[in-house]
């Protein structure tokens, strides 16, 4: 009879990862009903390897700049821009470079019992191969009863990429060769009391 030592020697179930991240940001301090601009900024790295000499670089710049003004009905108008710089590479597989960048910009406005934000997510980069999308960012909440109930909905789409490091999170015992696909989702509508 066969053991389970047999069948799975432990060599085969053998994995090891190494990570390494820093994260830099930078925020504007002002009162967000301010007329001066705000910002925020963050530099994001990771480098993560396992024992099968898969690697995956990745850096993350991501930036908000908003103002409040009073053109229409005293709203905010901002943009959102974000770069991902991917690198990929297993014994088997390199993937080469990769990059993503995404431009969100929105307004947001409102009054005491109800807000709504309209925006769009301007994507391109160059993965698997160059695109450019255009998502909707819809937003909207309405208050029925004082601060107790309130009706919300809205539609957004995204862009959404997969990285090694998602996925050995998620199973630690994942080949080293996987293919790194990225996700399109056209819109996804969204409503709700809460």
């Amino acid at each position: 009879p066969q053991t389970l030592d047999s069948l799975f020697p432990s060599d085969s179930t053998r994995q090891r990862y190494s990570l390494g991240h820093g994260r830099f940001y930078l925020n504007s301090t002002h009162r967000t009903d301010s007329i001066r601009l705000n910002y925020s900024t963050s530099l994001d790295f990771y480098h993560v390897s396992n024992l099968y000499r898969t690697r995956e670089n990745t850096f993350r710049l991501k930036s908000n700049l908003n103002k409040f003004t009073d053109l229409f009905a005293g709203e905010f108008l901002g943009v959102n821009a974000s770069l991902d710089v991917l690198d990929f590479s297993s014994d088997s597989l390199n993937m080469g470079l990769g990059w993503i960048t995404d431009v969100n910009p929105y307004m947001r406005l409102g009054r005491k019992n109800w807000d709504v934000e309209l925006g769009a997510a301007l994507v391109f980069g160059n993965s698997d191969s160059s695109f450019f999308k255009i998502y909707p960012r819809i937003q909207a909440n309405w208050k029925i009863f004082k601060q107790y109930v309130q009706l919300f909905g809205g539609v957004a789409g995204d862009f959404e990429r997969f990285t090694f490091r998602e996925l050995y999170t998620q199973n630690p015992f994942i080949q080293s060769n996987v293919s790194l696909t990225n996700q399109n989702t056209p819109y996804r509508l969204h409503a709700g009391i809460k």
